[in-house]
């Protein structure tokens, strides 16, 4: 697993404690390595109509559906990537839920706008059995005040079948390109 010293997830540096979490993961060929890291860290989901039809519907853009186009907006920021291991990303909106740009890993850390919330997700690889790779992501969502909480669960209720489907689709996506990758390695 994808930890520190201590026996921490990435992760957990960036919101150990959180209100909302959900958790998906998919058990991809061949063992955690640079190559399939550079899959995970500059993925490409424009292919699922999934995606684009749930960006489109909540407002997103439907352009540029990759994770180096995602952190690289206002909404979402890469806090962190340990290579061949785990890639952290975050967010944080303000009490309207008006999406607060992240410039630093630390920026993130010190929010604390009362009644804001602090979101971070990972993709992290770990070794699974017979040459294949766990990949398994996890959302976490941290509301910064009461107000927030009761607002957010309602909020939570609506979209986590929606933002789980979009990670489940990730991973699939995941899945088909590390097969594809795989494949090719040992057709050479």
């Amino acid at each position: 697993m994808s930890q520190n010293q201590s026996g921490e997830l990435r992760l957990d540096q960036y919101l150990k404690h959180f209100d909302y979490t959900v958790t998906h993961s998919r058990q991809v060929p061949g063992a955690p390595d640079a190559a399939l890291f550079e899959l995970v860290r500059h993925l490409d989901f424009s292919s699922s109509w999934i995606i684009r039809t749930l960006f489109f519907l909540r407002g997103l853009g439907t352009k540029n559906l990759n994770l180096d186009a995602m952190v690289s907006g206002s909404e979402f920021f890469l806090l962190e990537e340990l290579p061949s291991r785990e890639v952290v990303i975050g967010g944080m909106a303000g009490p309207q839920l008006k999406p607060v740009r992240i410039r630093s890993a630390p920026q993130f850390l010190e929010f604390a706008d009362h009644n804001g919330i602090k979101i971070a997700w990972n993709f992290l690889l770990t070794p699974g059995e017979a040459n294949t790779t766990i990949v398994s992501t996890e959302t976490r969502v941290a509301c910064l005040g009461p107000k927030m909480k009761r607002r957010f669960s309602i909020y939570w209720f609506f979209v986590r079948p929606f933002s789980g489907l979009v990670r489940l689709e990730m991973l699939r996506i995941l899945n088909k390109q590390a097969r594809a990758m795989r494949a090719a390695t040992q057709a050479l």
